[in-house]
């Protein structure tokens, strides 16, 4: 993965999974195709967070600590979208990418704040990035790509 180095900002994952996970209170959740979730990366690594989500699979010892980790056991990361920025903007992606994808489910990744969903299913590898990508221009960011 390309380095992002210490850079700030907001991200789409673009997963693939099948088949049951448990997700907190959430329950077990059945994925079912392609998902767009929604991430921040404000702290102090910043960019960095991206490398631990490609990485996750690879690491047998690998802590369940947040929704996504759940998704990514059950599934495969296939791609990303970054974008730099200091503001808090991850609501605002999420918000508008429910007006163009379907919500996958209530709750997911947003415990710690007031949205619906920051998991949206699309339609393929390419309507994810797509749609990711008219998002995160609607808001005034430049994404890239992350391999």
């Amino acid at each position: 993965m390309e380095s992002v180095g210490g850079e700030k900002g907001v991200y789409l994952l673009v997963l693939e999974a099948y088949g049951p996970g448990e997700v907190g209170r959430l329950g077990v959740l059945d994925f079912d195709g392609w998902y767009v979730y929604v991430g921040s990366a404000l702290g102090s690594g910043g960019l960095k967070r991206l490398q631990r989500h490609f990485d996750y699979r690879k690491r047998t010892d690998a802590p369940v600590r947040w929704h996504i980790d759940v998704l990514l056991g059950a599934g495969a990361l296939r791609g990303a979208l970054s974008g730099v920025t200091g503001e808090r903007v991850e609501c605002r992606l999420a918000e508008a990418l429910g007006s163009s994808l379907t919500p996958a489910f209530k709750g997911f990744g947003s415990s710690d704040c007031g949205c619906a969903t920051h998991l949206f299913g699309a339609p393929s590898y390419e309507g994810a990035l797509e749609e990711g990508w008219k998002v995160m221009r609607g808001l005034g960011l430049e994404p890239r790509v992350v391999p």
